[in-house]
């Protein structure tokens, strides 16, 4: 039990990681040219307070959401370390998270729609001690032996770990490029034309894939709510996918290159309810797996073809095909997995 805490805490600490790097240097234009360069390093101000983008004061909403995407890294620190001197561990989380914050504002130093900023290392250090410290205080007050009670018994189902990468995936596929923003011009920007497409639903092509990612994502939360025996399961998975589908959409408004739309929530609920649907289909569940990874890869194929035909161009149809791939990857490897525990 001891082992399999500190794994889940190191593929946290891993992911979220990874998070962060991914996005601080989205959209991944890179320039690396001593000239580009000498002009990043020339707006850098040395006055933590001051943005490099304004030459006033640092915006508190930016700070605020600087300082929320360093939360999670900093309690996943503090989880992943043993022994039993909370202030040890909660100073080391703290100082990586500085660390890990001055790598990522050296990255944007080799980009073209980025900038680096003593503010946000200063903000992201302190994201990382409140982390630290939020999830010391927890572990102090003996929360985590309710937690391992309650995933002790979610992970013991066959579908747990399935559950968690299509969460992941239908995140990614919601949220890419990461780029939170807590302005509120934007955000009202995206609020009002959010209010405008309540009226003006139209589907094209490109929704295959979002609806196929919210298909595996239905069935597998379904299936992990089956074997965990809980009472009308399936109208538990329906409401409980339909809400992630919508609350991702939703969440679209802080992020700045994404536009959440009606078409879009309706695509995310009809592939959520169609995989619900699937798990109460009269059959194995290698077979429907198996069916899932079929869809997949056809979604992917789908796109390749428009991709070549240039009907799509850029990172987002590079983005839509690896997502459709590892789709098909978690369908087969959920299948095997499966087949090994019936075998057993």
């Amino acid at each position: 039990m001891m082992g399999e805490r500190f794994r889940i805490a190191h593929a946290i600490w891993a992911v979220t990681t990874l998070f962060i790097l991914v996005s601080t240097a989205a959209p991944f234009h890179f320039d690396t040219s001593f000239q580009s360069l000498s002009s990043h390093l020339s707006r850098i101000q040395l006055n933590p307070l001051i943005s490099p983008d304004t030459g006033r004061r640092i915006s508190i909403p930016d700070f605020v959401q600087n300082l929320l995407l360093f939360v999670p890294f900093g309690a996943a620190a503090v989880l992943t370390f043993g022994g039993d001197m909370p202030v040890r561990r909660i100073v080391s989380a703290t100082l990586l998270g500085c660390a890990l914050s001055v790598a990522a504002e050296s990255i944007q130093l080799f980009t073209t729609h980025r900038i680096s900023s003593l503010a946000d290392i200063l903000a992201n250090t302190a994201g990382a001690a409140s982390g630290a410290m939020l999830a010391a205080i927890c572990r102090r007050l003996q929360w985590t032996r309710h937690v391992r009670r309650l995933k002790s018994d979610a992970a013991a189902a066959p579908t747990y770990r399935a559950v968690l990468v299509t969460t992941l995936l239908v995140g990614i596929a919601s949220w890419e490029p990461f780029d939170v923003t807590l302005d509120v011009g934007v955000v009202a920007g995206h609020v009002t034309a959010m209010r405008t497409s309540l009226s003006h639903v139209s589907f094209s092509p490109e929704h295959l894939v979002m609806f196929v990612l919210f298909l595996l994502f239905g069935f597998m939360l379904t299936q992990w709510i089956r074997e965990l025996h809980v009472r009308f399961a399936v109208m538990v998975g329906i409401v409980a996918a339909i809400s992630v589908g919508i609350a991702l959409e939703t969440s679209q408004v802080f992020i700045q290159s994404r536009q959440p739309t009606m078409t879009d929530a309706l695509v995310n609920a009809a592939g959520a309810v169609a995989g619900a649907v699937v798990s109460t289909v009269q059959a194995d569940v290698r077979s429907k797996l198996r069916v899932l990874t079929i869809v997949c890869l056809f979604a992917s194929a789908v796109t390749i073809v428009q991709w070549v035909s240039g009907r799509q161009a850029g990172f987002p149809v590079l983005r839509n095909i690896g997502l459709s791939l590892v789709g098909a990857y978690v369908g087969m490897w959920s299948a095997a997995r499966t087949l090994a525990q019936n075998t057993d």
